[in-house]
């Protein structure tokens, strides 16, 4: 007859660890933190326009951080603006162009001119209705505009895209008759 009296009762193991050093598990956590971090990082920069969409206030955020928000998919390039005299009178003549780099066609809003003054304040501002109301995608058109009696304290001018304005395509409400 066997003696059970002296066997051991079975206990069981402890699970194995993995053979990681004490001070790892910390270190992983940061750079798995650090690797979301510049995955969020990345993706709001690459996706910045629908974020300025669909939260406005971040546009500043942006400018803050010198990145480049366009809503409305076109560029201004070949901007040249000169003060001359015109019959006895000072006038501020900027010219250039409107540019679509994309591939689709743009709807083109008027052109808002801002003269600032030395300390970045505006001084006057006024509009321009472009000569075309939509562009192809790589299509590029002229723009002018003239200004009598420019601001004599004026010291630099910003071209955007005028947003609070309908474009040129915007048809006006027929007339309400009486």
């Amino acid at each position: 007859m066997a003696n059970w009296g002296n066997r051991r009762r079975m206990q069981p193991r402890p699970h194995a660890r993995p053979a990681v050093a004490t001070g790892a598990r910390p270190q992983v956590r940061l750079a798995m933190a650090a690797g979301l971090a510049m995955a969020v990082f990345m993706g709001l920069a690459a996706f910045r326009e629908t974020v300025v969409r669909a939260a406005p206030p971040m546009a500043s955020a942006y400018a803050a951080l010198g990145m480049r928000v366009n809503l409305v998919g076109l560029d201004f390039a070949n901007v040249a603006a000169r003060v001359a005299q015109d019959g006895g009178r000072r006038v501020l003549a900027v010219e250039g162009e409107i540019a679509n780099p994309g591939g689709s066609q743009r709807v083109v809003p008027p052109v808002r001119l801002v003269l600032r003054a030395a300390d970045g304040g505006a001084l006057y501002s006024w509009s321009v209705k472009p000569t075309k109301a939509a562009l192809n995608g790589g299509e590029r058109v002229a723009f002018g505009a003239r200004l009598a009696a420019p601001p004599a304290d004026a010291f630099d001018a910003v071209l955007e895209f005028d947003s609070d304005s309908p474009p040129a395509s915007a048809k006006k409400p027929p007339a309400r008759p009486n």
